[in-house]
């Protein structure tokens, strides 16, 4: 596909980034109501499956996970679903008296939510020197004019 025909469908780069991360978030809540946990009774293990779900997924997609829950600028409206689905968790466990004292469901919703943006992998910027060493050894090896060719005579 070229980027006239995109742009024909998309209308431009936002309408595509939009596209896709409304089929990333299609298949976010595929896996997220699939993750059943062994104890589907127990509001914990609920919780817990849910937010395995959300964890693997990140890895999964790496790349389009920052798209779809962006640390500033507009949050895409599947968001608030899936914090509305976090939340209700957290409701349960705080009607079942399964949270620590001092914790609200409010409080561990907002918590978890920012959990995942605090832990994406950051760039790492190569030192000057490093660089350096490194284009040395990419460069081709020249022969010493010193260096003996062929056998000695």
């Amino acid at each position: 596909m070229q980027a006239p025909s995109l742009y024909h469908h998309f209308g431009d780069r936002s309408g595509l980034i939009r596209a896709a991360v409304d089929a990333a978030f299609e298949e976010y809540f595929h896996r997220k109501n699939t993750a059943t946990p062994a104890d589907d009774a127990d509001p914990r293990a609920r919780v817990a499956a849910g937010w395995d779900a959300h964890i693997a997924f990140a890895l999964a997609y790496p790349g389009l996970y920052p798209a779809m829950y962006p640390t500033s600028g507009p949050l895409p409206s599947q968001v608030e679903r899936s914090g509305a689905r976090l939340r209700a968790g957290f409701d349960e466990l705080e009607q079942a008296g399964a949270l620590r004292p001092g914790i609200t469901a409010a409080l561990a919703t907002n918590a978890l939510r920012a959990a995942p943006a605090r832990c994406r992998p950051r760039r790492r910027r190569e030192s000057r020197q490093r660089r350096q060493r490194r284009d040395i050894r990419r460069r081709p090896r020249r022969a010493c004019p010193c260096a003996r060719r062929g056998p000695a005579t």
